[in-house]
C-alpha cells in the first residue's frame, strides 16, 4: 500500500465511522471485478451498493444491490445516492446522467476513486469530492484490509438504512405491478410487462440492452438486473441498434443459459443486418417494445421542445416496418403479447423454451406510456402554467436544482 492510498484508506475510515447512510457506487471502471474475496467483503460489510449502466453487469454478484443511478436509473437507486451521507464511487465519471443536475445534493460527500487525474479534478471542483488516484481494486483491497482490523463493519450497522431502501423497492415494484392496469385495451405496460418476462431470469441467462431512447428510458429500468449472469449495455443514444450485434458476441462467449435481448421498435429496423446471425440460435430471445418508434425522443420532442415532433415515426406518413413480417422472412419464432391477448406470460415462456430457433417477442405497448421516471412540472407564478424543468435543472428526484 503507498503512503498517499494508505493516509486516504483512513480518513475514509474515519468518515465512515460516522455515516448513517454509506452507499458503494460501481461504475464501469470497476466492471471487471472478478476478485472473490472483494466482492465477498463488499457483500458482507452491509453497505448498499448501487450501479451505473456502465457498471451493471456486476449486480448479479452484489448482496445488498438497489439499482442502477441516473437518469435511466431506478427510483431506489438516485434516492440512495442523492441521501447518502457518504459515498464511495468507484470507476464512474461521475456525468449528470449520473449524478442529475442538481450538483449541491452531493456537495462534500462523495469518496471519488479512478485512474484518471482529469475526471477526478472535475468532481472535486463541482461537488467538493475527495479525490482518490488509483486502481479501483486495489483500493478496495486496502480499504478492505484496513476496516478488517477494526471494529467498524459488522452485518448489523446500518440496518435501519438497508430497510428503509428495502421498503423503497417493494413500493417501487408494486408501482410496476399496477402500472399494467392503467395501460388502454389491446396494449401493455412496458413496465410491468418487461418486469414479468424476466423474472424468472437464471444464473447463467445474459441481458443485452440496447443503446437507443425506448430501451434505456422506457421499461427497461424494470429489469431485474441482478438475476442475470452479466448486462451489456451501450447506453448512449447514439449507439440505437446495438443489441442483436451484442447478442452475437454474447452467444458465442457463453454455452449454456439464454441471451435475452431488450430493444425498441425504432432501434430494431436499425439493426436488420445483424438479425441473420441469430435466427438460428434457439437460447436467443429479443424483446421488441413497440410504442410507435422513437417513444424516448417524443417525450424530449412533446416536453422540451413544444410538441414539434421531427423526425419521429408519429410525426411522418411512413410507418415503421412489420417486425412480425421481418421475423418471419428472417426465420425467427415470433411471438406477439399485449395486454387484452392471449397467450399470457407464462405461456410465452413456455413457448420459447420449446423452440428450436431465435425468438422475437414483440410487446405491444401504449404510444402515450409516461417513462418510469419522469420530469417534474413547474408552476409560472406569473402565468399559472405548468411547464417541465429542463433536465439540466433538476435532479432525478424532480426537485429544482439550486446551483
Amino acid at each position: 500500500m503507498t503512503k498517499e492510498i494508505n493516509s486516504a484508506v483512513k480518513e475514509i475510515a474515519n468518515k465512515l465511522t460516522n455515516s448513517q447512510r454509506p452507499l458503494i457506487l460501481m461504475g464501469g471502471g470497476i466492471r471487471q471485478l472478478e476478485d472473490s474475496a472483494i466482492l465477498d467483503w463488499i457483500n458482507s460489510s452491509g453497505i448498499p451498493v448501487a450501479v451505473t449502466w456502465s457498471g451493471a453487469n456486476l449486480c448479479g454478484k452484489l448482496k445488498n444491490y438497489y439499482g442502477v443511478v441516473g437518469q435511466f436509473g431506478r427510483p431506489t437507486a438516485n434516492s440512495a445516492l442523492h441521501e447518502s451521507d457518504f459515498a464511495i464511487a468507484l470507476g464512474s465519471r461521475l456525468p449528470n446522467t449520473v449524478t442529475g443536475g442538481n450538483k449541491s445534493l452531493l456537495k462534500n460527500k462523495i469518496v471519488h476513486v479512478d485512474v484518471d487525474p482529469q475526471e477526478l479534478k472535475l468532481s472535486r471542483d463541482s461537488m467538493g469530492s475527495l479525490p482518490i488516484l488509483s486502481d479501483t481494486q486495489v483500493f478496495l483491497r486496502n480499504f478492505s484490509e484496513v476496516l478488517d482490523s477494526s471494529d467498524l463493519i459488522s452485518s448489523d450497522r446500518w440496518r435501519v438504512w438497508r430497510n428503509l431502501l428495502n421498503v423503497r423497492q417493494i413500493s417501487e415494484m408494486a408501482a410496476l405491478e399496477s402500472a399494467q392496469d392503467k395501460a388502454p385495451a389491446g396494449f401493455a405496460n412496458s413496465h410491468s410487462a418487461v418486469s414479468a418476462f424476466l423474472g424468472d431470469a437464471k444464473a447463467p441467462d445474459i441481458l443485452v440492452i440496447d443503446g437507443g431512447g425506448t430501451a434505456l428510458y422506457s421499461g427497461f429500468q424494470a429489469a431485474p438486473l441482478n438475476k442475470f449472469s452479466r448486462v451489456v449495455s451501450l447506453n448512449a443514444i447514439s449507439s440505437m441498434g446495438t443489441a442483436p450485434g451484442q447478442m452475437i458476441g454474447s452467444l458465442k462467449a457463453s454455452s449454456s443459459g439464454r441471451v435475452i435481448g431488450l430493444i425498441g421498435d425504432g432501434s430494431f429496423v436499425m439493426a436488420l443486418n445483424a438479425l441473420p446471425s441469430i435466427a438460428s440460435e434457439p437460447r436467443a430471445l429479443l424483446i421488441v417494445i413497440s410504442n410507435g418508434g422513437y417513444l424516448a425522443i417524443r417525450h424530449t420532442q412533446e416536453r422540451f421542445l413544444g410538441r414539434r415532433f421531427l423526425g419521429t415515426w408519429t410525426s411522418d406518413s411512413e410507418k415503421l416496418p412489420s417486425v412480425r413480417e421481418l421475423a418471419g422472412s428472417l426465420g425467427f419464432n415470433y411471438i406477439q403479447y399485449s395486454q387484452s391477448e392471449t397467450p399470457g406470460i407464462q405461456s410465452v415462456m413456455d413457448r420459447f423454451e420449446q423452440t428450436s430457433r431465435a425468438t422475437i417477442l414483440e410487446i405491444f405497448t401504449d404510444l402515450h406510456q409516461p417513462p418510469l421516471w419522469s420530469a417534474t412540472l413547474k408552476l409560472d407564478t406569473k402565468t399559472q402554467r405548468l411547464s417541465p424543468l429542463p433536465l439540466s435543472s433538476m435532479d432525478y428526484l424532480g426537485r429544482e436544482s439550486n446551483d
